[in-house]
Formats: C-alpha cells, sequence, structure tokens
C-alpha cells in the first residue's frame, strides 16, 4: 500500500516556517526602503531584490531538496544491489559456472555422462582418444612424424 505522507511532493512550500519567515522579511525590507531610503536610490531596488530571492530560492529549493532526496535513496539502492550481486557472484559463481552447473544437472538427468563418440569417424573429440565402434585404445593419439624427403 502507497504512503501518500512519504516525500509528500505537493510543493506547499508556503506553509513551510523558512518560507513565511523570509515573506516577513521581504516585507519589512519593502516597508524600511521605501520609508527610510530616498526615492530614485539604488540601493532600494538591491535590497528589495536580495529579499525577494530568499523567498525565491526557499520556494525553487523545496523542489530541489525532494529530487536531491530522492537521488540520495536511489544511490542507496543502486549500492546494495551491488554489494548483493558481489555476494551472489562469490557464493554461485559467475555464468560460466551456471553453464557447467546446467551442462552437469541435463547429463546426470539424461543419463549422458561424457562425449558421445561420432560414428564412422572413431574419433569422439574427448582429450584426443582415438575409438572406432567404442572400442579403442584411451591413450591419446601420436602426432605423425615428418619424413625427410628423398635426396637424389
Amino acid at each position: 500500500m502507497e504512503n501518500k505522507n512519504f516525500l509528500r511532493q505537493d510543493n506547499n512550500y508556503r506553509t513551510l516556517k523558512a518560507f513565511q519567515k523570509a515573506e516577513c522579511i521581504y516585507d519589512v525590507t519593502f516597508y524600511f526602503a521605501h520609508k527610510f531610503l530616498s526615492t530614485g536610490d539604488r540601493t532600494i531596488d538591491q535590497m528589495i531584490q536580495a529579499a525577494r530571492s530568499g523567498k525565491q530560492n526557499l520556494a525553487e529549493g523545496n523542489i530541489d531538496n525532494i529530487a536531491i532526496t530522492l537521488i540520495h535513496q536511489c544511490d542507496v539502492l543502486i549500492r546494495g544491489l551491488i554489494e548483493w550481486k558481489k555476494r551472489d557472484f562469490v557464493e554461485k559463481g559467475g555464468i560460466k559456472e551456471e553453464m557447467y552447473r546446467a551442462r552437469k544437472d541435463w547429463q546426470k538427468k539424461n543419463g549422458a555422462y561424457g562425449a558421445i563418440p561420432y560414428e564412422g569417424y572413431g574419433y569422439n573429440g574427448v582429450n584426443g582418444v582415438n575409438r572406432v565402434n567404442g572400442q579403442g585404445s584411451s591413450q591419446p593419439t601420436q602426432p605423425i612424424k615428418p619424413t625427410q624427403p628423398n635426396k637424389q
């Protein structure tokens, strides 16, 4: 069941105490600048802009802090996945070990415990052993030695 209160994203930054205080600062700054500074003074605009920026930063930051929280949560989940994969690899091995186990399981189920000789070729492809119709030496075949050409 989804928890609606977890990381609320209603963007209602106006209910934040910090935003409410920044709004008061803006109102006081606006009043002070227009009441006590000379009309046309550049300081009025600078003070009002600074107060407005504080308020705006809180409004925009509310969304950014939610995004940062989600990024941190994803980071934790990904790190956990990596650690799980490491443990899984150490305990069970990689794809080669998995393929080996699957082949051995198939061989056990089907009664095949080795390579089946190719009929008619006399070679079963295992350890270089020659076999003709399942019979023959279990010793590896010896390579043919090259001969010297006749010098006439």
